[in-house]
């Protein structure tokens, strides 16, 4: 969002808590996927189909903006472009099949792989999968870190502030940090992670916990083409590898575990 606004030419002040990149940043999945974690089908029962091929298709867009941008000012965070496979999660390829459907009549690059196709190509045995191109990983604490460099070079400013009061009721927005300073401006993000602060006072959102787990590395024991792999479920699980050759494998949201100091230690002795 920095590098966006300061390529606008606005000025920007940055407060983060943390040193950057170490807060949620370490804890992402890094699968830059366009597809959302609501099937196209989902969205068009929601709204109507045009709205939700809208979405899909700003989605797809950033996502391919995204690879452009860190070619254009040289980021090195190991970014790889790749396909992303979504699997079928059980016997019948249905939903996929009818997601694919609606993926073809909104031209999005995706093509439907049938039990023997995925079979023979992935080595995976589902009853079926998409399989859809303009998808990558990265590694995300030096995707971040490249982004905030430029942000600085254009004049942005980072303060390792915590904001704890919040007033929009003026023409502009006061941010209160906990050091008794204040900073006035025209607009305020919110980029809060997973850590939601009190002056946001959303009822929208539910926190939950999630694991992942890395394997050593195994260079020579990797799926074909290393694509992005994720299931056609709510609380999926998805796989990844690294450059230098592990596999990353995660998910299974967990809404009943949400404290950080319970969580971390049941999930690292799976």
């Amino acid at each position: 969002m920095a590098e966006r606004l300061t390529r606008q030419g606005r000025q920007v002040v940055i407060i983060d808590r943390e040193l950057p990149s170490l807060g949620s940043t370490v804890a992402s999945t890094a699968m830059l996927l366009w597809e959302t974690d609501r099937p196209l089908f989902e969205l068009a029962q929601l709204y109507n189909f045009e709205k939700a091929v809208r979405c899909y298709r700003a989605s797809h867009h950033a996502a391919r903006g995204l690879l452009a941008l860190v070619t254009d000012h040289g980021i090195a965070c190991q970014m790889r472009p790749r396909l992303s496979l979504y699997l079928a999660v059980d016997d019948s390829p249905k939903l996929v099949r009818n997601e694919y459907a609606l993926r073809s009549r909104a031209d999005l690059p995706t093509l439907f792989l049938d039990r023997v196709e995925l079979l023979n190509r992935f080595g995976i045995a589902r009853a079926g999968a998409l399989l859809s191109r303009d998808a990558a990983d990265a590694d995300p604490v030096r995707l971040t870190r490249g982004l905030l460099d430029v942000s600085l070079q254009r004049g942005a400013r980072l303060l390792k502030a915590n904001a704890v009061a919040y007033d929009s009721a003026a023409s502009t927005v006061t941010v209160g940090l906990e050091n008794g300073l204040s900073i006035e401006a025209r607009h305020v993000v919110l980029a809060t992670g997973y850590v939601m602060p009190n002056i946001v006072g959303s009822t929208s959102n539910q926190p939950a916990s999630s694991w992942a787990i890395a394997t050593r590395r195994r260079p020579n024991a990797l799926w074909p083409e290393q694509a992005l792999i994720w299931e056609a479920t709510r609380n999926y699980h998805y796989a990844r590898t690294t450059p230098d050759g592990r596999v990353i494998f995660g998910g299974e949201d967990d809404d009943a575990i949400i404290d950080p100091e319970v969580a971390l230690p049941r999930r690292r002795q799976r």
